[in-house]
């Protein structure tokens, strides 16, 4: 029963935050609903739903994909920006971050990439088995992750370290409620532009509407998702049980 109260209170507290940031902060999301919503009236203009085959045709064209970089960008900072508004309680706070952490988290970013880089080079390869290899590399990137969510939210390395072994779990539960957000609402995402193939031209722009909110809603899932998991178990300023986003 304890496990059920439990995970009602986890889901609670994640769709609770989630509303707060739609009702009170939407603005949040502006970076990913503007370019999802301009890479969706490029797509339309260049005739990619008029069919199948058209569709595969353009899907590497040039300015699609200028706009589709865009829209990555815009996906990745709304659910930095959810994330950090949930988990600081303040959307204020969320786009005037503090200097150290964010030093930190781009010195994070880029040994992840080295890292990755390093593992995946024809010299490391030589050395020891690929299977070996991306084992050690999954390993690293997941521990790196720790550090990497600490600065992402501000917490003091104090906060962290006095959590102990609760980072494990921290860290596990914001990833799985940013996947369990992030794998249905993409499998919707992806169905809405084989619905909108070969469909009538006002079909095929309310789909794209649809699906650019859509969008926006999964960036709100992935970011609060990943900002109570980490808050359950790690203290800083934690908005748990309370969850208020002030702006």
């Amino acid at each position: 029963m304890s496990v059920i109260l439990a995970t009602r209170r986890l889901f609670s507290d994640w769709f609770g935050a989630a509303w707060h940031v739609l009702r009170f902060t939407p603005w949040l999301l502006l970076p990913i609903l503007l370019t999802e919503g301009a890479q969706h009236v490029v797509e339309i203009q260049l005739g990619m739903f008029a069919s199948r085959a058209d569709f595969m045709a353009l899907a590497n064209d040039a300015t699609r994909w200028t706009f589709g970089y865009a829209k990555v960008a815009g996906l990745l900072i709304s659910i930095l920006l959810v994330a950090r508004a949930v988990a600081l309680g303040s959307a204020s706070r969320a786009v005037r971050p503090r200097w150290l952490p964010m030093l930190t988290l781009v010195a994070i970013l880029g040994l992840t990439f080295a890292l990755d880089f390093a593992f995946k080079s024809d010299v490391t390869r030589a050395i020891a088995p690929d299977a070996l290899l991306q084992g050690a590399n999954i390993l690293l990137q997941t521990l790196l992750t720790i550090p990497l969510l600490a600065a992402l939210f501000e917490d003091d390395w104090a906060v962290v370290r006095a959590s102990g072994w609760r980072v494990i779990p921290a860290l596990l539960l914001s990833l799985v409620l940013a996947a369990l957000a992030f794998a249905p609402m993409q499998l919707l995402h992806g169905a809405n532009h084989h619905w909108a193939l070969g469909a009538p031209l006002p079909v095929v722009w309310a789909l794209m509407l649809f699906d650019t909110i859509w969008v926006g809603l999964l960036a709100l899932m992935v970011g609060s998702g990943l900002a109570v998991g980490w808050r359950r178990f790690v203290g800083g300023v934690g908005l748990v049980p309370t969850l208020a986003v002030e702006t």
